[in-house]
């Protein structure tokens, strides 16, 4: 009977993303998801030590945070993908190697860090970005959204008005070092659109850097 209802939850949750991919009906969506939510949350607590769950519930949350991300309602979309990457590492840390785990927790750690941005909160942002490129990228499409997250972060630090100057300089050099290094990472895995890099706005404050203009210069 688990078997029947977890096939079940699973056509929920990918049933939705199809839904929003084909359709465009983040609402179909949604109602989907939450209707999959409830069941998931009861095996999650009811068989807190079987990894499938919780990363079953991890995935169902990050498609709502998703949704809500784009609705522009940041702090439910904040504390979906919260809920989304706690459930996901618990299944990940029981099987540290799974494919599955990893690429639904380098998503939504990813989503995360999008959310936390948006929100001016750069710190929970970098962390989560340092947690998905732990977990090891894997398209140049990972690594441009993540750099590009941490270029936004370089900014906030420089409006950070509550900073002594050694801190802001400390964190905009460490931020701006990881973002330039994912860039690579993404080019090396295939990432063309260099005129992008020189022009997106949100990579201004990478442009006075050494490294990232010998990355433009390649």
């Amino acid at each position: 009977a688990a078997g029947v209802v977890v096939s079940a939850l699973i056509d929920v949750e990918v049933g939705g993303r199809r839904v929003l991919l084909r359709k465009g009906q983040a609402t179909e969506a949604r109602e989907r998801w939450e209707r999959g939510r409830q069941i998931a949350e009861e095996l999650a607590r009811e068989f807190a030590d079987v990894p499938d769950y919780q990363q079953l519930l991890g995935g169902i949350l990050g498609n709502l945070g998703a949704s809500m991300t784009d609705a522009d309602d940041a702090p439910q979309a904040r504390e979906l993908l919260e809920g989304a990457v706690r459930h996901e590492r618990a299944a990940l840390d029981s099987n540290p190697q799974h494919p599955i785990y990893r690429q639904y927790l380098r998503t939504d750690y990813l989503r995360l860090a999008r959310v936390a941005i948006r929100q001016g909160d750069y710190t929970r942002a970098a962390e989560t970005t340092r947690l998905a490129a732990e977990l090891g990228f894997e398209s140049s499409f990972e690594c441009q959204r993540a750099a590009f997250v941490l270029a936004e972060c370089v900014t906030r630090v420089g409006r950070d008005d509550q900073l002594a100057d050694d801190r802001k300089k400390a964190l905009s050099e460490s931020y701006g070092t990881q973002a330039t290094t994912l860039l690579r990472q993404a080019i090396d895995k295939g990432y063309r659109n260099i005129e992008a890099l020189r022009n997106d706005l949100i990579l201004e404050p990478l442009r006075p850097r050494g490294d990232f203009q010998a990355l433009l210069g390649e």
